[in-house]
């Protein structure tokens, strides 16, 4: 029996362009749950074209032999193409926190960050988000 690995949240948003205002949008596949096994591809369209962009994804787990829950945090900054378009499993990131082109390096390469966790965050949630590395700013 396949066992439920992850439910990803998008935190999402619109960044302005001039005086344009393109949507970001991440596309995952499978639609969620995403169940142990099975392939994973993220990508993320809209973004601003041939500029860095920094991918976060966070998850919330809970201590081995423990309740106590702990947030997981994993980034890596990536090369946006020039149609504006990002897809993360055939790209290897600039830097962060795996080297590889991989569909699961965002998930498998977290790290526990220290601090409390907010009570509103649900378990194995994957919160994804991406921030344009030139001025920080939220872009999806």
């Amino acid at each position: 029996m396949k066992q439920i690995i992850f439910i990803i949240a998008l935190v999402m948003s619109t960044f302005a362009l001039s005086r344009d205002i393109a949507a970001q949008q991440f596309n995952v596949t499978p639609a969620n749950p995403i169940l142990q096994g099975e392939p994973v591809a993220i990508s993320l369209t809209g973004l601003p074209a041939n500029q860095d962009v920094k991918i976060i994804a966070e998850r919330v787990m809970t201590e081995w032999g423990s309740e106590k829950r702990v947030l997981y945090r994993a980034e890596a900054t990536f090369a946006v193409g020039a149609d504006g378009t990002l897809e993360i499993s055939r790209v290897a990131p600039k830097q962060g926190s795996y080297k590889q082109a991989d569909p699961r390096g965002l998930f498998w390469s977290m790290q526990p960050v220290p601090g409390e966790v907010a009570p509103e965050r649900k378990l194995l949630e994957v919160q994804l988000q991406a921030r344009a590395m030139a001025d920080n700013q939220l872009v999806a």
